[in-house]
C-alpha cells in the first residue's frame, strides 16, 4: 500500500482489507479470493466461540495493520 501511495506501483494484491481509510484512498475492484478472518488462541486458555466471549480478553494485533 506504501509503494502505491508512493506512486511506485500499479496494483495491490493478495487478501487486502478493505477499509474505509484505504477506500477513500484507492479504487478496490472486484476481489478474486475471500479471506477469512480468524482470531488465534493457545490451546491451554480461553476458547472464545462468539465476538461477545472476546469482551475483556487481552488481545494482540500487529500495529499499522487493517486489524489494529
Amino acid at each position: 500500500m506504501s509503494a502505491l501511495k508512493n506512486k511506485e506501483g500499479h496494483i495491490a494484491a493478495a487478501g487486502l482489507t478493505q477499509t474505509k481509510s484505504r477506500a477513500a484512498e484507492f479504487m478496490f475492484g472486484p476481489s478474486y479470493q475471500d479471506i477469512t478472518q480468524q482470531v488465534v488462541c493457545r490451546r491451554d486458555n480461553v476458547q472464545p466461540e462468539s465476538i461477545e466471549e472476546l469482551i475483556g480478553l487481552d488481545i494482540m494485533v500487529a500495529a499499522g495493520t487493517a486489524y489494529s
